[in-house]
């Protein structure tokens, strides 16, 4: 089931670690270098499996892992896209340790940049993200529930709702104009 909210917010319910990475390999063709990916979410919610899906869909090979002990994990798709994955949850002054790793390197080099425990490190975040916020609904079920901040992250959630509902995008032009 997915709910949309308005134009900038996606609530969707995965019932299973499974649909959780499903849910991401249905995000990962439609990213491009320069988007920026921003996971939140109790430990042990799902946010690695959801980053798991979109290396799948990317065709990352080898295990994906957390990045907890070593920050950052880069992987490369076969057409040549970059994945960095980052963890911020093991940071003492996320801020202050993400700028000193060279973390804007990531966030506007040319890759897609996700990261674990975004919220450690709003203040340096670009305004133009994609947020995933995912909750416990119960021991198996998870909510997922996505926010554009700006225009290439409503974009790419517009493309995203087409994929996982099924539905193409309600024309934005007027009644009697195409």
């Amino acid at each position: 089931m997915s709910v949309l909210i308005d134009q900038n917010t996606l609530d969707l319910i995965s019932h299973s670690e499974e649909q959780t990475r499903r849910f991401g390999a249905y995000l990962a063709p439609l990213l491009k270098a320069g988007d920026v990916i921003c996971l939140r979410g109790e430990l042990g919610v799902g946010k690695t499996r959801f980053v798991q899906g979109i290396a799948q869909g990317l065709q990352v090979e080898g295990p994906v892992r957390s990045p907890s002990f070593t920050l950052v994990w880069e992987y490369m798709s076969p057409a040549g896209l970059k994945l960095f994955h980052i963890d911020l949850y093991r940071l003492g002054d996320a801020v202050a340790e993400s700028l000193a790793i060279g973390i804007e390197e990531y966030l506007y080099g040319d890759g897609v940049c996700v990261i674990e425990w975004s919220e450690r490190a709003e203040p340096i975040l670009p305004a133009d993200r994609l947020t995933v916020e995912m909750r416990f609904i119960d021991d198996y079920k998870r909510g997922i529930l996505l926010r554009a901040g700006g225009e290439r992250s409503r974009e790419l959630l517009t493309a995203y709702r087409s994929v996982v509902t099924g539905h193409a995008p309600a024309s934005s032009a007027p009644a009697g104009r195409s």
